[in-house]
């Protein structure tokens, strides 16, 4: 089945290209006859010529209508293509660039606001946790060395019994 169906394919291909020669010949034949029967009988000379091929000459000086064509064909829905596409980049390329610039800004405030508010506020809270610490321990009784260090030691002991509590 398969075998007859790619027959049928190439006899139409040969048919197609058996055609598009004789019609090419065909057409080649008519116009060498034509050029001689014109050259012959004289056509091709001055007045005769215009006389006979006037349409022709019209239809060759308005070039063959191919700016009218033009015009219509390409340069007019160019420019309507080119309209559309600037209103688009105009209202909605330029709105959404503006919108994120706009959404940067915002974002940009809130986080300088986190970051004033909850990291430095924390920073500043540590500071004072640790300068009211050494104040505490300055107003102790005993100034000497050893009450230093003995404090030095219970402050250390506390902290490392919260970060064990803290890690486990």
């Amino acid at each position: 089945m398969q075998g007859l169906g790619q027959t049928q394919l190439e006899a139409a291909r040969q048919a197609h290209h058996t055609l598009a020669l004789a019609l090419s010949l065909g057409l080649g034949l008519a116009g060498l006859g034509l050029a001689y029967g014109l050259h012959r009988f004289g056509l091709f000379r001055g007045r005769n010529f215009r006389k006979t091929f006037r349409p022709f000459f019209r239809l060759g000086y308005s070039g063959f209508f191919q700016s009218q064509a033009f015009q219509v064909g390409l340069v007019q829905p160019g420019l309507h293509l080119s309209r559309q596409t600037a209103r688009f980049d105009q209202f909605v390329l330029d709105g959404l660039v503006n919108f994120l610039a706009r959404l940067q800004v915002v974002l940009a405030h809130v986080l300088a606001w986190f970051d004033r508010a909850l990291v430095d506020g924390l920073v500043g809270l540590l500071v004072y946790l640790a300068r009211s610490l050494g104040n505490l321990a300055r107003h102790l009784p005993g100034q000497t060395a050893q009450g230093y260090l003995a404090g030095l030691v219970v402050l250390l002991g506390l902290l490392l019994l919260g970060w064990w509590q803290l890690a486990y």
